[in-house]
Parts: structure tokens; C-alpha cells; sequence
């Protein structure tokens, strides 16, 4: 998804795309100039947790790049609930203060105001992937897929 038409080209060739500006090796990249370089995104995190202000910088502006992304995709889909997943979202406040200030910018509470954002969870369950895969096959189905049924949870 593009969101800044004059920044960095992407590998897809677009410029500016969320991948670029909120992923590990963007933010790794952010850093690499700063006085704070790291090697890795928990390393990033575990930094910022300890009062590095350039990277609990990256981390906030990485929450607000996503958090304009998924403005834009909330106000076509409308979901009540967006669970962000990945290392970046062990980041929690860090990222997610950034993402939350977004929201507000874009305002998207008024077009939506039950919107939650979540730190995705997956369980740790052998049959874990069922639903997962009925999931994958509902929405391959055309089917669309909000929330898993009751009966779909382990």
C-alpha cells in the first residue's frame, strides 16, 4: 500500500509503500544513521524499552505509518476488530501509541467508533491450524471471513 508517493521505491517498484516505512528492515535502515544502530527488530524493541528515544522513535513512527494504512483499509472494510500480529507487535505501547495517534488523525472513530486494535494471539495448540485453514478456505470460497464461529474455536 502506498503512502507517501515520493519516498522510497519499494521492492514492488511503487514508492513510498507501507513496507518501507514500517517493516524490520525499515526501521533497521532508520537506525542504521542514528547513533542507536541495531542488528535486529527485538533488539530494537528491548532498546526502546530501556529509554532509547531513537528507537522508541522508529517504533512510534512505524505505529503511525501503520495506523494510516489501516485507517484507509477500515474505512472501505469497516471491521470492529484489527489484530496486528509479528515481532513488531511485541513493541506494544511503543507501536501502538503511534498507530492509535493516526487513528485520531484520520479520523476514523467517526466513520467507525468500536474499532479495536488487538496484539494478535496465536495459540500454542496442535489443531490451532483448523481453524486457520477453514478460515483460508471460506474466504478462497468468496465467503468472506470476520471472525471465526464459536464452534470454530479450539
Amino acid at each position: 500500500m502506498e503512502l507517501e508517493p515520493t519516498g522510497v521505491v519499494c521492492h514492488c517498484g511503487s514508492r513510498g509503500c507501507l513496507s518501507t516505512l514500517a517493516s524490520e528492515r525499515a526501521i533497521l535502515l532508520e537506525l542504521r544513521e542514528s547513533e542507536s544502530p541495531k542488528q535486529s527488530l527485538p533488539e530494537v524493541i528491548d532498546s526502546a524499552r530501556l529509554g532509547d528515544p531513537a528507537c522508541q522513535r522508529v517504533l512510534f513512527e512505524a505505529g503511525r505509518h501503520l495506523g494510516r494504512a489501516l485507517s484507509i483499509v477500515a474505512k472501505v472494510v469497516a471491521p470492529s476488530v484489527i489484530a496486528v500480529g509479528g515481532t513488531l507487535s511485541t513493541a506494544d505501547a511503543l507501536l501502538f501509541d503511534g498507530l492509535r495517534s493516526s487513528v485520531e488523525v484520520n479520523n476514523l472513530r467517526s466513520l467507525s467508533p468500536s474499532i479495536r486494535f488487538l496484539t494478535a494471539q496465536v495459540r500454542n495448540r496442535i489443531d490451532a491450524p483448523v481453524p486457520g485453514g477453514v478460515a483460508a478456505t471460506l474466504s478462497e470460497l468468496d465467503q468472506g471471513v470476520s471472525a471465526l464461529a464459536p464452534w470454530m474455536v479450539p
